[in-house]
């Protein structure tokens, strides 16, 4: 069976509280202790995508989380999608038919605040990606 990944990398917007008006930029996979030192609750990781590229009828799209380094829940073009654990296994939520040609993933975190002294990773530390399969 052929993969494909589509990594979900790089700027991603951040809202500290999670529903401040205002977002910062990060970058994702990263430890988001190391990028937001000292904060702690809930945070918001948002993310705008596209539908993927010659996407054919007999191909599914799963949504992986690699490695998830606190508890929280995620969403997509605003329908939860479910939970997320802190986690170094794969956490995959099926989202073919939940796909639009413009697409919003939305990530809500427990940080616990630890800041850079932080003993293991938090946040969306590995990658995220969406995974074609055929």
């Amino acid at each position: 069976m052929d993969v494909h990944r589509i990594h979900l990398r790089g700027p991603w917007e951040c809202r500290v509280p999670w529903n401040s008006p205002e977002s910062i930029t990060v970058k994702m996979p990263g430890d988001a202790a190391a990028q937001l030192p000292g904060v702690g609750g809930r945070v918001r990781f948002e993310r705008q995508f596209q539908f993927p590229a010659q996407l054919t009828e007999k191909e599914w799209v799963d949504l992986v989380f690699d490695g998830v380094g606190s508890a929280g829940t995620a969403e997509l073009n605003g329908e939860s999608l479910g939970t997320l654990t802190s986690s170094d296994s794969p956490q995959r939520f099926a989202v073919t038919f939940k796909l639009k040609k413009s697409n919003r993933l939305v990530v809500e975190l427990e940080l616990s605040g630890y800041g850079e002294t932080s003993i293991a990773p938090t946040g969306l530390y590995a990658p995220v990606a969406l995974e074609i399969r055929g």
